[in-house]
């Protein structure tokens, strides 16, 4: 299967350098491309059971997919009275961030896309027939969008959904990714610069993955640091794209995301920028968040007068609410990464036990065929 897996490469190499393309004829134009959809994605709205068609949305750098994406996604279909409520998911991922740097030893893009495939085939396996709510994740799909911003992701989702009839023209065979399938030894190594914090060799547990660094006063936009954000979560509102008015976009967001996007410093008119936005048939789901203050400091975001004087009486339609089991809402990327970085880089001589400890860290805190990629391909280790 290895071969496959290369090919696979390849075709993501090949659709990531079309789209750069694309974006640099139109910068500001916003692109949305499908890279892989489920057997069951080509569909149209007649066969929607709503009269529009709903898709919860996991936007995330996916570097790497978590449990906590798993659970999000799995949680926030599953938490709706409606069976019916949700007709697809979709994973998507920004090419560019506005609020991270890249650094060396991120996974690429390209590997990004590999593990979200993973992580797509592992949600498709579920079975649906106990859970009605779970149908939706049939029909799941994996996008990339050029810009990071909200609203621009909305836009260029809206139009690419208008210009293509809500039909996919690409399905992909998850089998081909199947990690089981792979030959550890045909792989090649990959190696990354190290640019992280010390983690204990013995973090494979919730407890250390924990991360620390989260200001737990963080309840309103005046508590966020301005240095973490240097670009608006939505731009200013244009009218000029194909905008759908049969498709419904639900954006899963952790606590954090949803503070920033409801803070004035990035606006230059938040009540009209944020009441076009959701005007617009997108809303938001939001999850909480390890170190934030809790259910008592969310209930007390969500009555402040910025949310009831933008989302108004509405505010149960268009904001939607699920509460991750507190274990899976500690788990973070960034430690993950940290994590192997630092077990990779014990100074002493015994390989095995190193590999040990990060295929237990693996295995604890992502989807079970997530690991194996990562291990695999050894995705951010230090250089030996």
């Amino acid at each position: 299967m290895s071969a496959q897996r290369e090919a696979r490469r390849e075709t993501l190499e090949n659709l990531l350098t079309s789209v750069q393309n694309e974006l640099n004829l139109n910068p500001s134009k916003p692109l949305f491309k499908l890279t892989y959809s489920s057997s069951n994605w080509q569909y149209d709205l007649t066969k929607s059971s709503n009269s529009i068609l709903k898709i919860a949305i996991l936007d995330s750098s996916f570097n790497p997919p978590t449990k906590a994406h798993m659970h999000l996604l799995l949680q926030s279909v599953n938490n709706q009275s409606n069976t019916k409520f949700f007709d697809a998911c979709l994973l998507l991922y920004a090419i560019k961030n506005a609020d991270k740097t890249p650094l060396s030893s991120d996974a690429g893009p390209v590997d990004r896309l590999l593990m979200m495939e993973s992580l797509a085939s592992q949600i498709c396996s579920i079975n649906t027939k106990s859970e009605p709510t779970f149908n939706s994740l049939q029909n799941i799909a994996i996008g990339v969008t050029t810009h990071p911003l909200f609203m621009d992701k909305a836009k260029a989702i809206h139009s690419y959904f208008n210009n293509n009839k809500l039909s996919s023209s690409y399905s992909f065979d998850p089998s081909v990714i199947d990690s089981s399938a792979v030959e550890p030894s045909v792989i090649e190594s990959n190696s990354f610069a190290v640019n992280s914090s010390a983690v204990n060799s013995s973090a494979v547990n919730s407890s250390t993955i924990d991360s620390s660094a989260v200001n737990s006063s963080a309840i309103d936009s005046s508590t966020i640091d301005s240095s973490v954000i240097d670009t608006p979560i939505i731009d200013s509102i244009t009218t000029t794209f194909n905008y759908s008015p049969q498709i419904s976009l639900y954006f899963i967001l952790g606590f954090d995301t949803v503070i920033r996007l409801f803070n004035p410093q990035y606006y230059s008119n938040i009540y009209k920028e944020l009441d076009s936005f959701f005007k617009l048939n997108n809303n938001i789901i939001c999850a909480n968040r390890d170190g934030y203050g809790g259910q008592e400091s969310e209930e007390k975001f969500f009555q402040s007068d910025i949310i009831k004087e933008i989302i108004g009486e509405s505010e149960n339609e268009k904001i939607l609410r699920v509460k991750l089991n507190d274990d899976i809402a500690k788990i973070s990327s960034t430690n993950i990464r940290n994590a192997i970085n630092n077990i990779d880089q014990e100074n002493d001589d015994d390989n095995d036990k190193r590999e040990e400890i990060i295929k237990n860290v693996l295995y604890d805190f992502c989807p079970e065929s997530v690991a194996e990629f990562i291990i695999q391909e050894r995705l951010y280790r230090n250089t030996r």
